[in-house]
Formats: structure tokens, sequence, C-alpha cells
């Protein structure tokens, strides 16, 4: 499998990523009537079918989505409730997402190219020594990370142009103008990882010690969720002392940290919550435990699904739910915030708990648009425990 390829698999991978607050237009979600008619839906339900060959679709965003076909991968804009396949955009090898007036493409036998509404070529991504292999789905902020065939990221503008040099084997999201790098360092004989915190023109804001590794791709702020030879704890990435507030002795892996809380797992495998300074909000009682929109989180207790408040407010305990998912991040602005699963079919949830389609349909895709184009190396997995009730 050639690079390009693994890129556009990539592209529709389930994935979680991280939101950078930057608002797009996620007018409907993936979904399927039937175990063959691809269709999208809106944030009140209402479905539209799709008369298109390939069942595999992309979200809607800012008017546009892709859809992977036999040929490859397709470029559509929706125009009076239709799906109209862009000129010059199929038989792709990758697609990305329209933002700030462009989408990051890929034709066979051609370099990635940012391209607009039209079609039409803005932009190719090259480098000097080497090729741009992949890049990531979204332009934020102005800046879309690129990777190389040397493994190695760095960003470049709306107008291809380098901006922070490839020379880093990780870079987390941008986020306010900023993003965790990851290094690899030659010690001796040994590769180890070293970790910064730089801006958008490389600049470096801030250096980890070496004993210290993020265990998040990104940042919360201006803080980071960090491993330290005394265990987990929290840096301040403004704070030049470097000083780590250390994270309950019972945390034996992090999840993930967004929106100044942290999810966590003690060695039982379940999880709880902090906040960002380490105090505790929700003991560690939960299966899983997911953060989710406006200050609530996604939970499952004793095999009942709910959503609660970080404080621990019940917002709404469900009653024959199989499986319950959030929407992607990046839709929360277009009013998407879960995703329920019975054995009749799926539904979209609002933020109170209730289903918004009257009646369950076979299928509704949350996760395909993420932000970000992270190594699989990054070193997030911080232990090996999990209950058998994953993620979805």
């Amino acid at each position: 499998m050639t690079r390009f390829h693994i890129f556009a698999a990539a592209l529709t991978m389930l994935l979680l990523g991280s939101c950078s607050g930057r608002h797009l237009d996620v007018a409907a979600l993936p979904c399927a009537t039937d175990s063959t008619h691809s269709a999208f839906i809106d944030a009140k339900g209402n479905i539209t079918p799709l008369n298109l060959a390939s069942q595999t679709i992309s979200p809607l965003v800012n008017g546009f989505f892709n859809a992977i076909t036999p040929d490859g991968v397709t470029v559509y804009r929706m125009r009076g409730g239709e799906a109209e396949a862009v000129e010059g955009l199929s038989g792709l090898l990758s697609a990305g997402y329209f933002s700030e007036g462009l989408i990051p493409v890929c034709k066979p036998g051609h370099h990635i190219q940012l391209v607009d509404k039209d079609g039409d070529s803005h932009a190719t991504l090259e480098i000097p020594d080497g090729e741009v292999t992949s890049c990531s789905q979204i332009i934020t902020e102005g800046l879309l990370t690129i990777t190389t065939d040397k493994g190695l990221q760095g960003l470049v503008n709306t107008y291809g142009e380098i901006v922070v040099k490839p020379i880093y084997a990780s870079l987390g999201p941008v986020s306010d103008g900023k993003m965790i790098a990851m290094s690899d360092v030659e010690r001796g004989q040994e590769m180890t990882q070293s970790f910064s915190v730089i801006d958008k023109t490389g600049f470096e804001l801030y250096r980890f010690q070496d004993d210290v590794v993020p265990v998040c791709n990104n940042l919360v702020g201006d803080k980071a969720v960090v491993r330290a030879p005394t265990g987990f704890a929290v840096t301040d990435i403004t704070d030049a002392s470097c000083e780590l507030v250390r994270l309950p002795a019972e945390v034996t892996g992090i999840d993930e940290a967004l929106d100044g809380v942290i999810v966590y797992r003690t060695a039982t495998g379940l999880k709880g919550l902090l906040d960002i300074n380490g105090q505790a909000l929700l003991a560690p009682e939960y299966r899983q435990l997911r953060i989710g929109p406006k200050g609530t989180v996604l939970a499952n207790k004793n095999n009942q699904w709910m959503i609660l408040r970080t404080d621990g407010t019940v917002v709404k305990q469900f009653v024959g739910l199989t499986m319950l998912s959030l929407a992607p991040r990046l839709a929360y602005d277009s009013g998407f915030y879960y995703v329920g699963h019975t054995h009749e079919g799926y539904m979209l949830i609002d933020m109170e708990g209730n289903p918004i389609n009257s009646t369950p349909i076979y299928y509704i895709d949350n996760a395909r648009l993420r932000l970000g184009n992270v190594t699989t190396d990054y070193p997030t997995k911080t232990n090996t425990i999990e209950l058998p009730l994953g993620d979805e």
C-alpha cells in the first residue's frame, strides 16, 4: 500500500481528534437508511437521501463532502438538496474538508494540492528536500500539518509555503497559535524523544524536561498533562520554573484532557474525572467516560449509559441504549452532540438526552471528522489496562 493510499484511508478512519475552537459549518453527518442507501442527517433529524453508488461518505462541511467510490475519492458540493461532483475532483487518492476556502486533495501522479471550491489549484505542497506524502484534513488557523516521506512533520500556510520546517516526529493540533512538538533525539546508542511547545512560526515557547513526557498531544489552554518519574502531573507552559502539579497517586493512565478536565484510569481500569488542577470531580467508578460538549461527560456505570455534568449532576440516564457515542467535536457548534444506538437502530441525541429523530435509522457515522494528523508513535498509551467495554 502506498503512502498516498494510506493517507486516503486515514481520512476516513474512526479517530478521535481535538477541536481548535474555530467554527465550521457541519451541516450533516453521514447515515444510512438501510444497508445499501447512503444519506445525510442534519442536527434536527431531517434525512436527505443521496443517489450515490458509494456508501462511504464524509460529513457535509461548509457545503462540501467527499465519497469513496471504486475509482477513488470524489468531492461533491450540495446544491438544492442534490449532490453535484466538483469538476476535476474525481478519482482522487485523497481529499480533506473545505475550510478557509480550500480543500487539500491528492490526484494520481501529483503532489498534494490545495484547491478552491471550483476545483482549481491554489497551491501545491512541496518541500526542497523530499516529498510531502500526507497532510491534515482541515486548515486550522491558516495552517495545515504536513508529513514528509521521511515521516517528519511541519506546517504550511494556505499558499503552500513552509512556515514550520518539517523536522518534527509529531506535531499536536494547533491551538491558539501554539502546539506540542515531539522530536527524535539520539543519545548514544539510544533513540529517545524530546518535547517542546512551539508557536506558528516554529519558535520554541517551552521545553519539557527530559524525564517529563506529555501524555496527550494537545494543550489544555496553557497547560499540559505529563508523565514524570514521580507519576502523572500537570505543567503550566507559562511557568519558567517547569513546576509540576502532581495528580493523585491512584492515577495509572490518562485517556484524554480537554476543556479544562482530565479523564483518568486507575489500576482496576475504572475511570474518573479531575479538573486541570488535579482536583477530583468524579470518582473512578465508570467503565466508560468521555469528555462531551458544554461541560458534560458521556459515562457508563454498571452497564448503564448516561450523560453527566462535570460536577456529577445527572442530565439523563438511558434505558435500552446499547451504546452512546459523541458527535465529532468539530460539529458541536452546528448542534450535534450525541449519537445513541439501540437494538432498533441509531438516533441523534440532544444536550438534554432526548432523541432528535423520531424513529431510529440504520446507521449514523459520527467519527469521520477530525482535526490534526499525528503520527501513531506519539506516546499516548500510558498502560494497557482496559475493561471489556471499549470505545465506540
